[in-house]
């Protein structure tokens, strides 16, 4: 994960309150999200995991917390 993203991703000491939450990363900044985006596709896992997420909370997860 590159230091740019590191804020996208939750850590044992945030707030639910405090997390940062995004469906689709700029483009450039993730490759799957920018493969979705150039397949002209909104429906698709959010890059970040949801704050309750059951896998890991790695970005695109498809638990039943996140999709």
């Amino acid at each position: 994960m590159t230091e740019s993203n590191n804020k996208f991703r939750p850590s044992s000491k945030q707030k639910p309150q405090d997390y940062i939450f995004v469906h689709q990363m700029p483009e450039g900044q993730c490759s799957y999200c920018d493969r979705e985006r150039e397949a002209g596709n909104d429906f698709f896992p959010n890059h970040t995991a949801s704050w309750w997420c059951e896998s890991g909370r790695y970005n695109h997860c498809t638990c039943d917390k996140c999709f």
